[in-house]
């Protein structure tokens, strides 16, 4: 089992909101196909209402990789959807207050990204 490196100081908070645009698969493009059960789009519309995080798949499930790893890295699609909505997660929040994170950092691009709640369960085979 690898060792956790818990984050140390303002670099590493920087460092989760490091990525700018959605991974080629993320599961919040539209252009994506839907891989996702419904019920995970569901849990992940009830995180957002709670002001839970959505980390990369990429960079958070990795053998040894936690979530409270500095390694892992906030999504960039899901702060784009968050956005999207007007509503973002805690740490976003937190860190938009202290000066360590700006929404300006984001860049879709023409990456096009799914932009409420109801796009996101529908594109993963759900119904509200």
């Amino acid at each position: 089992m690898q060792e956790i490196l818990p984050l140390r100081n303002n670099d590493d908070i920087r460092a989760l909101f490091s990525l700018k645009r959605p991974c080629k698969d993320c599961p919040f493009r539209r252009d994506v196909e839907s891989y996702l059960h419904p019920a995970w789009a569901e849990r992940m519309v009830r995180e957002l209402d709670e002001g839970t995080p959505f980390f990369c798949h990429k960079r958070s499930t990795e053998p040894g990789y936690h979530v409270t790893d500095r390694r892992v890295r906030y999504c960039a699609g899901h702060q784009l959807w968050a956005l999207a909505q007007d509503r973002l997660p805690q740490p976003n929040v937190l860190a938009l207050a202290l000066g360590l994170w700006s929404h300006e950092q984001l860049d879709a691009g023409s990456v096009p990204v799914i932009e409420s709640a109801q796009e996101l369960i529908e594109h993963h085979g759900g119904a509200l």
